[in-house]
């Protein structure tokens, strides 16, 4: 075997090697897009999650605020009730 073939299967093996490693690394950098897509899908559903809780946290507290209004209603035996509001009774 002559220097040139040696050369030539050497340039040969490092071509393979060359396209091995560049398709090694076009399959890690296609791994690593796919999962930032399901990291920020993940992330807009904890959002939703999130802006979920908020919105019962604000329906529970404006329940609150309108069960206080309704507890702290004056004793209605205080109210003066007009004559004419009342039923006539039947004779």
């Amino acid at each position: 075997m002559g220097f040139g073939e040696i050369f030539m299967a050497g340039s040969v093996a490092i071509a393979l090697a060359g396209g091995g490693y560049g398709f090694l690394q076009n399959q890690k950098a296609d791994l690593a897009e796919a999962n930032l897509k399901a990291t920020k899908h993940e992330l807009s559903i904890k959002k939703l999650q999130l802006n979920s809780c908020a919105v019962r946290l604000d329906n529970i507290l404006q329940d609150k605020e309108s069960d206080d209004e309704i507890d702290n209603i004056p004793d209605l035996r205080e109210f003066t009730v007009p004559d004419h509001w009342l039923l006539v009774a039947p004779t």
